[in-house]
């Protein structure tokens, strides 16, 4: 499997049916599933378990080791983990397209 987008988003889908997110089907667009913010499909708690599942996973499938909950991630403006689309771009940029 390439560290691609759409495996990147497959991981990030993975870990929100493991952390119990009610998922509508068929699944909108990326964009649209919120995780923080009104609407959103975490609870706080829950968001910082997928990311730590995440990262676990892409220690796991791709021998990566990255920190998804960094000074970088929490000085940004727009928050990278407001939703999936977001997200994935967030950890394309963090690990630096390999």
């Amino acid at each position: 499997m390439d560290l691609n987008a759409e495996a990147l988003e497959a991981i990030v889908v993975e870990g929100l049916a493991e952390e119990g997110a009610v998922l509508p089907l068929p699944l909108p667009e990326s964009s649209e599933l919120r995780l923080v913010g009104s609407l959103a499909l975490l609870k706080s708690i829950q968001l910082v378990s997928l990311l730590v599942g995440i990262e676990q996973r892409l220690h796991e499938r791709f021998g990566l080791d990255i920190s998804l909950m960094d000074e970088q991630a929490m000085s940004q403006t727009r928050s990278p983990f407001r939703n999936v689309e977001s997200l994935v771009q967030y950890i394309h940029k963090v690990t630096g397209d390999r």
